[in-house]
């Protein structure tokens, strides 16, 4: 099967600094909802922006869709604090000839989120229910989510993650990096593990649990084997 996603020894320097080292990595198309797991400084983020086509002056090779069909929702918040929710629909609609309002406006009902609130007067919690809401609107064949579930309690984790499950555009790729790992079992179809800006793992999930082990004991023993 012709993999969706293709890196072939992918280096990233910043300065003297080693953010990636030689990635290989093929994700095929049926991956699924991928998690990108890897402590901090691992090159997660990295990774991310390279798909994205946010940083092109990296070694090696990439192939991915045109970033113009990729939602890249990044780990810091970038609406205008001045906007109401309303008018980020709005502004999306006109930037993104993918999104879907009415479904927008769905998910953000759902989440129970008031469309008059302006986006500076959102909780972190809240703002990052509302740029993951957005995100899922856009009918895009690939999702990249950094840390997108990491400022939210666990029942409202637990909502996000049966949401980005149902919203998601069917047959769709999603990477979702994160460092809550415990909280994860079910939601992921593929594994990637990075240790100091290299692959160390890249399996399906499936593969790791036939092993017995849940996917947080995986990391942890992947991740103490680098020390070794």
């Amino acid at each position: 099967m012709e993999p969706i996603i293709a890196l072939n020894e992918l280096t990233l320097k910043f300065g003297k600094s080693l953010a990636l080292d030689q990635v290989s990595l093929d994700l095929p198309d049926d991956a699924g909802l991928v998690g990108l797991f890897g402590v901090n400084g691992a090159g997660k983020t990295s990774l991310l922006r390279c798909l994205a086509g946010l940083i092109s002056s990296f070694d090696g090779r990439i192939k991915a869709p045109d970033p113009g069909s990729i939602t890249f929702l990044p780990d810091k918040p970038f609406l205008y604090q001045f906007l109401t929710l309303g008018e980020c629909l709005q502004l999306f609609s006109r930037l993104y000839p993918d999104f879907d309002e009415p479904l927008a406006s769905q998910i953000l009902s759902r989440l129970q989120l008031d469309l008059d609130k302006k986006v500076g007067e959102c909780s972190r919690g809240m703002s990052e229910q509302l740029h993951l809401g957005l995100s899922l609107a856009r009918r895009s064949n690939v999702y990249l989510f950094d840390e997108p579930l990491a400022a939210v309690d666990p029942l409202t984790r637990d909502a996000l993650k049966d949401m980005i499950q149902e919203y998601r555009t069917p047959n769709s790729l999603v990477i979702l990096s994160t460092h809550l790992i415990d909280d994860m079992d079910g939601l992921f179809d593929w594994v990637v593990i990075l240790g100091h800006g290299r692959l160390v793992a890249n399996q399906s999930t499936d593969s790791v649990l036939e092993t017995g082990v849940s996917l947080e004991v995986f990391f942890k023993e992947t991740v103490r084997a680098l020390a070794n």
